[in-house]
């Protein structure tokens, strides 16, 4: 929407007045999502913006990249600004998503001169979530419950006859009677993976804002 309201380094504007390529993430975007962490949560919600797993450990951390790989020597990650104040990639996916106001990714040079070198792989803009002005304080109560399971389950998994031969020929084969272990067929994808991974989530937040305070 050409009204829609973003966050770039020289405050709020709306996008129709932006010459920047500038992307808009709300709030309610992410926080629908079932996902286990930040990084998951904002997979495939701004255009440009790349969320790479490297890995499927649960603790193991997103790597971000927006419009691709623009310098060899500075890295693939953007610059990650947290209500205007710098941080790092590792501190952004600690982030719950239910903390999040807005997030703006700015993609282009115009949009993320002001930030210097530091923005040669684009900016992150996240705005975090403010105390509302009332009489009494707001007390919300959020519970998501979710699946996660795999993309591709047809996997040709070897039996344990295979991979004994697999293993003769190139050259594992120690020498030690596999006998024994020929007779037991174990499913290692079925042992590692459920079939449907249950995800959980539940989130009390309390806020108010004063003349005095906002929390």
């Amino acid at each position: 929407m050409m009204d829609e309201v973003v966050v770039v380094a020289y405050g709020v504007r709306k996008k129709g007045t932006i010459a920047g390529s500038v992307s808009a993430v709300k709030s309610e975007k992410i926080e629908n999502v079932p996902a286990a962490s930040f990084d998951q949560a904002l997979q495939g919600q701004s255009t440009g913006l790349q969320v790479i797993s490297s890995s499927g450990e649960p603790s193991k951390a997103a790597t971000f990249q927006i419009r691709g790989t623009n310098s060899i020597n500075s890295g693939k990650s953007p610059l990650f600004i947290l209500d205007g104040v710098p941080i790092s990639s590792s501190d952004f996916n600690t982030l719950s998503p239910n903390d999040i106001e807005s997030i703006s990714v700015l993609k282009d040079a115009s949009s993320t001169s002001i930030y210097g070198a530091r923005a040669a792989n684009g900016v992150v803009v996240i705005t975090s979530k403010r105390g509302l002005a009332m009489d009494k304080a707001k007390i919300t109560l959020r519970a998501q419950y979710g699946f996660s399971e795999l993309a591709q389950t047809n996997w040709k998994m070897m039996n344990t006859d295979e991979r004994i031969q697999f293993e003769k020929e190139v050259g594992l084969d120690t020498g030690k009677d596999y006998n024994l272990l020929s007779r037991v067929n174990v499913n290692w994808l079925d042992e590692v993976f459920n079939d449907r991974a249950p995800l959980q989530s539940y989130e009390l937040s309390i806020n108010r804002a004063t003349d005095r305070l906002n929390y």
